[in-house]
């Protein structure tokens, strides 16, 4: 008897991995020899692998899912034994997601000191992408809540591992 007959993983990010336990109970008045635990997708996989259950006991087998594609992933993970059977199957399902970028600011706070009137005072700030995979972090527009302030570039793109400088101009007027 398998709990549950089937395990959906979810959303998981590219890089990451989670796991769902899956238990294996003998009902028979024999040994359950489970031989193999094998599905046809790499991304899935379980151990332990094989092992014997007696009557009326339980095995716990721990299922990982680690996606390799920003796919959707149906598969059947098939445990071999000895049953008149000769195997039972459960469900697989998960989708592979791409991961958030990781952005990291070099200042939170600008301090522009006192500026006269009608001049111009600027601090620069940097915008990283610390995101591990493939994926650009795109500003689209930055805005500062008042008009005194303008930054440029106001839209970007970065790749992981790269950075962008912006530059804060203050004209207080």
């Amino acid at each position: 008897k398998l709990n549950p007959n089937s395990l959906l993983f979810g959303q998981v990010m590219l890089g990451d991995s989670t796991t769902q336990n899956l238990i294996v109970k003998n009902d028979g008045e024999l040994e359950l020899n489970v031989s193999n635990i094998f599905t046809s997708n790499s991304v899935f996989s379980a151990l332990p692998d094989s092992f014997i259950v007696n009557p009326g006991d339980s095995q716990t087998v721990v299922v990982k899912f680690t996606p390799t594609d920003t796919i959707s992933y149906f598969e059947q993970l098939v445990i071999y034994n000895n049953t008149a059977s000769g195997s039972d199957s459960v469900s697989l399902s998960g989708d592979g997601d791409l991961p958030i970028s990781l952005i990291n600011l070099s200042d939170t706070q600008l301090d522009f000191g006192d500026v006269l009137i009608n001049s111009t005072s600027q601090q620069i700030f940097t915008v990283y992408n610390e995101a591990s995979a493939i994926i650009d972090l795109v500003v689209t527009n930055i805005t500062i809540g008042n008009n005194a302030y303008n930054g440029t570039p106001d839209s970007f793109r970065i790749a992981p591992g790269n950075a962008q400088e912006v530059t804060v101009t203050f004209v207080p007027t």
